[in-house]
């Protein structure tokens, strides 16, 4: 099959899920089944899968010939440093969304939905405060049960770090950055400025909570002004990436 034409990149605990179930409405679009494909985070992906490995997972996703576009969206592409340039070699043409939330209220959710897997047993003050050494002791990081992918709650709310990253292998205009607050507040809006990136008609689909999970910083206040400190610098840094203020995050 041929190249994708785009992808959703996250960030995790962003409504990822939300934009890729909406997106999958439209006729013209076939997302990959069960959404988070996890080709180029694979633990033993090389330079070789560029030889016909990715086309063969990829065939096993769609069955939907009749689609002009196919995307997927794994929201892990955009924190891991070195998947920028793996997609630039796969599609030097693809076209890459990229979804933010306010990263105190994303961390927490995250912290939240390993705690409910198992994989999390401490307070989330505690987390946070070991996250670094957790994090610098992870060896495997691609592996499915790395740090990096199960405690990185603060790391990966750090949003210039990555998308700097991510322009380095890619054009700004193939890059469009939404907040996650958009798509709730503002569906209609919000959908018709992806599908004018993606250059498609624009196809009208219900707005309706895709997944909910309970968050509440009041929860945890202690956690959250230490979050708001350490995000302050890098959200301001953001504004230079992103046609959005990041005030309300700050």
């Amino acid at each position: 099959m041929k190249a994708l034409e785009f992808m959703i990149l996250g960030a995790q605990k962003s409504a990822t899920t939300a934009l890729s179930e909406f997106l999958n409405e439209h006729p013209m679009i076939e997302m990959a089944q069960g959404k988070e494909a996890h080709i180029f985070d694979d633990a033993k992906f090389n330079n070789e899968w560029f030889s016909g490995e990715i086309e063969r997972r990829y065939d096993s996703l769609f069955d939907n010939p009749d689609a002009s576009i196919k995307g997927e969206a794994t929201p892990v592409y955009l924190y891991f440093p070195e998947i920028a340039e793996r997609l630039r070699r796969y599609n030097p043409e693809l076209k890459l969304i990229v979804i933010l939330r306010d990263p105190v209220e994303r961390a927490y959710s995250h912290y939240l939905m390993e705690k409910k897997r198992g994989n999390e047993s401490l307070p989330f003050c505690l987390a946070l405060l070991i996250e670094s050494y957790r994090l610098h002791r992870d060896r495997e990081y691609l592996s499915e049960d790395s740090s990096l992918r199960r405690h990185s709650y603060r790391d990966r709310g750090y949003y210039f770090r990555q998308l700097n990253n991510l322009f380095r292998s890619f054009e700004k205009d193939q890059v469009l950055v939404i907040q996650s607050e958009w798509l709730r507040e503002r569906h209609e809006e919000t959908l018709r400025q992806v599908h004018d990136f993606l250059d498609i008609d624009e196809f009208p689909t219900q707005s309706r909570e895709v997944f909910s999970q309970s968050s509440n910083l009041s929860d945890v206040p202690m956690a959250s002004l230490f979050l708001r400190r350490c995000f302050r610098k890098d959200l301001v840094k953001l504004e230079e990436l992103v046609e959005f203020s990041t005030a309300d995050w700050r």
